[in-house]
């Protein structure tokens, strides 16, 4: 009787130990997904621009583009693209092509995602800026203007997405300029200037931005002339 009035005074914590251990079990066999460390970026044209192979360099890698993907944004890594791996953080870019086509500008990247900039034909570049250029549309003769831009996240809100772009006139000419800043809501905020001379800049900026923008210019005297440019954000 002494024999098992021991046992059953020691079950319990013989149970106890033997649920410890497959609790520990399941602990250990849990494993910590890591988070990643880089983020992919991918410059792209919608359309034959006239230019040849687009030469892009990104902090000191180079990719070429040499197609154009008119049905929409391809994915990272589409071959025909230049496409980046590089850890998160906001690049300075330049890009030139056999043609005689230029950009410059800045991309973010974000680790585990993909950015993604569109070259278009006023030099300028979606999701991250670049070069404006001339575009008034129609028969006008607009410039292909020099145009550098740079942009910040001021909080004019209150907001950690308000977005605020500038925009130099990098030419000799005087200059109409337009900044186009698309908004999470998938509308676009357009804000113009008039008699922009060399070296001089616009500053522009909207509340709640998805971080796309558009740089367009033309020469203040194709403006004067009736030249137009085209609609907000196209």
């Amino acid at each position: 009787m002494k024999t098992k009035n021991i046992f059953l005074k020691t079950m319990p914590f013989v149970l106890l130990l033997v649920l410890v251990f497959f609790t520990s079990c399941e602990r250990d066999e849990t494993e910590t997904k890591e988070s990643p460390t880089t983020g992919n970026a991918l410059f792209w044209v919608a359309s034959d621009l006239g230019c040849g192979t687009i030469n892009v360099s990104l902090n000191g890698e180079s990719g070429n583009i040499t197609k154009f993907f008119s049905s929409g944004s391809p994915d990272c890594g589409t071959v025909g693209n230049a496409n980046f791996t590089l850890p998160g953080g906001t690049y300075n870019f330049t890009a030139n092509s056999t043609g005689g086509c230029n950009w410059s500008g800045s991309i973010k990247i974000n680790n585990g995602g993909c950015s993604k900039m569109e070259l278009t034909n006023n030099g300028g570049g979606g999701n991250g800026g670049g070069n404006g250029g001339g575009n008034g549309g129609g028969s006008c003769n607009s410039m292909n203007a020099s145009i550098s831009t740079t942009y910040s996240w001021p909080k004019n809100c209150g907001n950690p997405d308000d977005l605020s772009v500038t925009a130099k006139n990098n030419s000799g000419e005087t200059l109409v300029i337009r900044i186009a800043i698309k908004k999470k809501n998938g509308t676009w905020d357009c804000g113009l200037k008039y008699g922009v001379g060399p070296n001089s800049t616009m500053t522009y900026w909207s509340c709640s931005a998805t971080g796309e923008y558009r740089i367009y210019s033309m020469k203040q005297s194709d403006n004067d002339a009736g030249c137009k440019f085209p609609a907000c954000g196209s």
